[in-house]
């Protein structure tokens, strides 16, 4: 993936993982512009190039989550002069405490991230499915109690990952490709666009 930084007048070209660009937008404190082009390479297979620009957000994305998360983790520890663990507790997980935060960081990149929270336990079975079967992927969290069987099944050893729908059918807008994020009882829509 490669950003060019044209928050000044020199163009920088560098190349970043979904890690450090997570790292990136995590530490810019001041919430000032962080204009840039997000680039995906991808297989040149004539496969729809949106779904691999749409990975990768879904990739910093996360990766800011389980980042918070972990500063989360540090402070607590901090506070209560307990040893320091650093893997995520998905237990009482709830995306809306860390989504705001991660909209208005993401907006300095020049892109909107959008969640929709369905309480699964409340809603229609049928509006569910109908949801789901439209996505892109399901994300996975090696955490949460509801996916480990499939980290352990293939000792993947990343924080999370994602299964491809195997009805999805490709989209010429990247709003309209999402993923489905089912932890705790509700289920997460994420979509992004690019502005």
């Amino acid at each position: 993936m490669e950003i060019q930084d044209t928050t000044n007048t020199e163009i920088v070209d560098e190349f970043y993982t979904p890690e450090t660009i997570a790292w990136k937008l995590c530490n810019n404190e001041d919430g000032t512009s962080v204009r840039s082009q997000i680039l995906g390479f991808g297989a040149n297979d004539g496969s729809n190039s949106l779904t691999y620009v749409f990975e990768m957000l879904l990739s910093v994305f996360l990766e800011m989550v389980i980042h918070m998360m972990k500063i989360d983790i540090m402070q607590c520890n901090e506070e209560n002069n307990t040893e320091l663990d650093l893997d995520p507790d998905f237990d009482d997980f709830d995306l809306n405490l860390y989504y705001p935060t991660i909209r208005n960081k993401l907006k300095a990149a020049s892109v909107l991230v959008s969640i929709q929270t369905i309480d699964a336990s409340e809603e229609d079975n049928d509006y569910l499915i109908e949801v789901s079967r439209d996505r892109y992927a399901r994300i996975i969290i090696k955490n949460n109690p509801e996916d480990t069987h499939h980290f352990d099944n293939t000792g993947n050893t990343d924080n999370y990952g994602f299964i491809p729908s195997d009805g999805y059918k490709y989209k010429t807008e990247l709003r309209d490709i999402y993923a489905v994020w089912v932890i705790n009882k509700k289920l997460y829509t994420v979509r992004f666009t690019k502005f």
